[in-house]
């Protein structure tokens, strides 16, 4: 049984595609293998701080909260209220639009 070109072929892409994955994780990334210290994990898994406190990261307040110019604090919405309905409007008439121009019997692919 032998490969046809279209599986050599796809298998080739495969492998391109993972192995630039690889290399780009890795020049990116910067991996590291750092040893294990158990105070890099206590700063991780700490007890979270309260808005309002000091911070030196998002990671370390509590409630979701962001770390700006060294305090936790809450974030801002995206948008506001009205803002979040007037997209949900848009969005709605967008959509009804695209399916309105649709013929009955055509298909969505």
């Amino acid at each position: 049984m032998g490969m046809g070109t279209k599986t050599i072929f796809g298998l080739g892409i495969l492998f391109v595609v993972v192995v630039g994955n690889g290399v780009l994780t890795a020049r990116l990334g910067g991996l590291t293998y750092s040893r294990f210290t158990w105070e890099a994990y206590a700063q991780v898994y700490g007890t979270p701080i309260p808005l309002g406190d000091p911070c030196t990261s998002s990671q370390e307040c509590a409630d979701g909260g962001v770390c700006r110019s060294g305090k936790c604090e809450m974030p801002a919405p995206a948008a506001s209220g009205s803002g979040l309905v007037a997209l949900l409007v848009l969005l709605l008439v967008g959509g009804t639009w695209v399916l309105g121009r649709r013929s009955p019997g055509q298909r969505v692919d």
